[in-house]
C-alpha cells in the first residue's frame, strides 16, 4: 500500500505542477473562470433545448466581457513588459525596525486602459531564512500596495510615496516588485515580477542605559614588557618573599634598609583605555539587546576604548565585516561592528551562541591574552514580549542552548565572563496577538508566562551560577 501511494504521487506531482503552472500564465481570475462555466453550462442545458432568449443574452454578454477583459489584459501585460521601469528608493538617513520607515517608487512606462487597474507592491527575499519562519517574517514585513491608472502624460515619471516596516534589525534586500494587471470587476488578472537589486540595512533602535563598567580584556605579564613601557607607570607589586620567586627578584637594597626580604612580581596590566571583548547573543527579534549593547558601545567610543566584537553567524556575513586584514570571526570598526550587528539577525545561529569559542579563538593572538568578555545577552522577565515568546520560540534566543554553548567555551579557555543580561521589558513592539489565538492557548501560555515571572521574581541569573568566575552586569534604562 505504501507503494502505491508513492507511485500515485509521483504521477500526480507533475500534473499538478502543470495545472499550477497553466493557472498562473492564463488571464482568467477565479470569478471570471466560474463566470464563463456556468454561463457555458447554462447555454448547454437551458438555451440550447428551449432558446430561451434572455438566458441566451445574459451568457453570451458575459462570455464576451470576459474575452474582452482577458484579451485587454493579455495585451496590456506585454506592453508592460516591455516600457514599465521602477526605481525603488529608500532612507538610508539611520534607518530602525520596528519604525516606519519612509520609501517610494518612482515608476514611468505605465500605460493603463480605462476600467484596468495596475497593481505593485515590494516583495524582499527571505530565502536566507530557515525555510520555517520565511512565510511568517515576508507577512510580517508592511509594504503598503499601489494602484495606478490611466497614463503617464508625455511620458512623466509618477512618484509613489510611502512607508515599510521590517519586523526586525538585518539586511533587506529586494526580489522584485510585485506586478499585477487586471480589470475593474475582478474577472483577469495577470501577475508577474519586476527584478530588481535593492535594499536597505535596518539597526536596532538605541536603548539608553546606565553606564555599565569599562571591563578590559587583553593583558600582558610585567616581565613582557618593554623598558620604556616599565618607566610609564607602576607596572609591578611589590610581595614578601616566597621561596619561589627565585632570588633574582630580591630587591636587595630594599633588604638593606629594612632588613625584610622583599620581591617584586609581574602582575598583568590591565589597561582599561585598551580593548574591551564584546560578545553579543540576540535572536532576530531581540532587537532590544542590540539596542542596548549600541548604547554601551557609544559609551567606549567617546573613551576611544578598542573593541572587539562578535556575535553569532558573523562568518555568514559578507567578508566585508573585516575591520583589518584577516579578521574572520571579530570585527574591531564601529563600522564593521553595525554591520556585523544588523546582519546577525538574518543567520540561523542566532542567538544561540555557538560561534562564542570561534571567537575566543580568533581574538587572541601574538602578544594578546583574552582575560574577560562582556556578553549581552537577554534577560526573560514579564515583560510584553513573554506571550511572544511563548507563541513564537523560534524568533528569540533559547537560554538553555546559548548557556550551554558558554560553559563548554569557558571551560576550555578559563575566561571570566561579565554577563550583561538586558531584560526583555526593554522591549516596547510587540506583534498583536489575536483574541482567537489566545483563547486557543490561553491555559498553556498562561502557565508558561507564570512560570518565567516566578523564575525571575526569584532569581532570573541562578543558572549562570554554573558558569565559572561569572558576574553579572545589572543592565538598567537610563530614564
Amino acid at each position: 500500500m505504501p507503494k502505491t501511494k508513492t507511485i500515485w504521487k509521483s504521477l500526480l506531482s507533475p500534473i499538478g505542477r502543470g495545472v499550477a503552472w497553466v493557472y498562473r500564465i492564463q488571464p482568467l481570475s477565479d470569478l471570471g473562470l466560474l463566470a464563463s462555466i456556468f454561463s457555458l453550462l447554462a447555454l448547454r442545458f437551458f438555451y440550447v433545448g428551449s432558446q430561451d432568449l434572455v438566458v441566451g443574452m445574459l451568457c453570451g454578454s458575459t462570455l464576451f466581457l470576459v474575452a474582452v477583459c482577458a484579451l485587454g489584459t493579455v495585451y496590456q501585460r506585454i506592453r508592460l513588459g516591455k516600457t514599465l521601469h521602477i526605481e525603488p528608493q529608500f532612507d538610508h538617513q539611520n534607518p530602525l525596525s520596528k519604525t516606519p520607515i519612509a520609501a517610494g517608487m518612482v515608476v514611468s512606462g505605465v500605460r493603463v486602459l480605462p476600467f484596468f487597474t495596475l497593481e505593485l507592491e515590494r516583495h524582499f527575499d527571505v530565502s536566507h531564512f530557515e525555510k520555517s519562519a520565511q512565510k511568517d517574517t515576508a507577512a510580517r514585513i508592511i509594504s503598503p500596495k499601489h494602484l495606478l491608472r490611466g497614463r503617464d502624460p508625455h511620458d512623466a515619471k509618477r512618484r509613489l510615496v510611502d512607508s515599510v516596516r521590517f519586523p526586525h534589525r538585518g539586511l533587506w534586500a529586494m526580489s522584485g516588485v510585485y506586478c499585477r494587471i487586471g480589470d475593474a470587476l475582478g474577472l483577469t488578472r495577470l501577475a508577474w515580477e519586476y527584478p530588481l537589486e535593492a535594499g536597505i540595512e535596518v539597526s536596532a533602535a538605541d536603548i539608553p542605559i546606565k553606564a555599565l563598567p569599562i571591563v578590559a580584556a587583553s593583558s600582558r605579564a610585567g616581565d613582557e614588557l618593554s623598558l620604556s613601557q616599565e618607566r610609564s607607570g607602576d607596572l609591578y607589586d611589590l610581595k614578601p618573599y616566597d621561596p619561589n620567586d627565585g632570588v633574582k627578584r630580591i630587591l636587595w637594597k630594599t633588604y638593606a634598609k629594612s632588613g625584610q626580604l622583599v620581591v617584586r612580581r609581574p602582575e598583568p596590566a590591565m589597561i582599561p583605555e585598551g580593548e574591551v571583548a564584546i560578545y553579543l547573543i540576540a535572536g532576530r527579534e531581540e532587537d532590544y539587546v542590540a539596542g542596548a549593547l549600541q548604547s554601551y558601545l557609544k559609551m567606549l567610543h567617546e573613551n576611544q576604548i578598542v573593541v572587539l566584537f562578535g556575535t553569532d553567524g558573523l562568518n555568514s556575513i559578507p567578508h566585508e565585516h573585516a575591520g583589518s586584514p584577516g579578521e574572520t570571526s571579530y570585527c574591531s570598526t564601529p563600522e564593521s561592528i553595525q554591520r556585523a550587528i544588523n546582519r546577525s539577525a538574518c543567520s540561523a545561529q542566532a542567538g544561540d551562541g555557538s560561534d562564542f569559542e570561534e571567537f575566543l579563538e580568533s581574538v587572541e593572538g601574538p602578544g594578546r591574552r583574552i582575560h574577560q568578555v562582556v556578553v549581552f545577552a537577554p534577560l526573560e522577565t514579564e515583560g510584553p514580549a513573554s506571550a511572544n515568546k511563548v507563541l513564537f520560540p523560534e524568533r528569540y534566543a533559547d537560554r538553555s542552548i546559548w548557556l550551554s554553548n558558554l560553559q563548554a567555551s569557558t571551560n576550555k579557555s578559563h575566561i571570566t565572563l561579565s554577563l550583561a543580561l538586558v531584560p526583555d521589558s526593554f522591549e516596547l513592539h510587540t506583534d498583536f496577538i489575536p483574541t482567537s489565538g489566545l483563547q486557543n492557548l490561553k491555559r498553556s501560555v498562561s502557565a508558561q508566562i507564570s512560570t518565567m515571572r516566578k523564575s525571575a521574581e526569584t532569581n532570573p541569573a541562578a543558572d549562570l551560577l554554573s558558569l565559572p568566575g561569572a558576574q553579572v552586569l545589572p543592565v538598567e534604562r537610563y530614564e
